[in-house]
């Protein structure tokens, strides 16, 4: 499955530290209460493979919208010159790169 690809992929990529697994509460907190405020929730690239793993995902929209809550939470709660907000950015540009590969692949069958 391509969506298992592309994930491995991500997992690999020099950025992907910070969101391999669920965020440290201990060490931050704030972090749910942060997130709540701006409408978002947790998730990692744990908390994805595993949705992956167990078909919960219903079609790639529910993937990839995960993948795009992750960022956009990296986004909320690290500021623009921190190091995650950066990784953060770095590492969502080669999702979406992949993806539009990916979906591409999709139509040409």
């Amino acid at each position: 499955e391509k969506c298992s690809r592309l994930l491995k992929g991500m997992k690999r990529n020099r950025n992907s530290g910070p969101f391999l697994r669920p965020v440290d509460l201990v060490q931050l907190p704030d972090y749910e209460s942060v997130l709540r405020a701006a409408g978002c929730s947790p998730i990692c690239i744990q908390d994805i493979e595993n949705k992956l793993m167990n078909n919960d995902y219903h079609d790639h929209r529910g993937f990839v919208k995960d993948f795009r809550r992750m960022f956009l939470n990296a986004h909320v709660y690290n500021p623009e010159r921190d190091p995650v907000h950066k990784m953060a950015q770095e590492l969502s540009e080669e999702f979406e790169t992949k993806w539009t590969k990916f979906r591409k692949s999709l139509k040409d069958r």
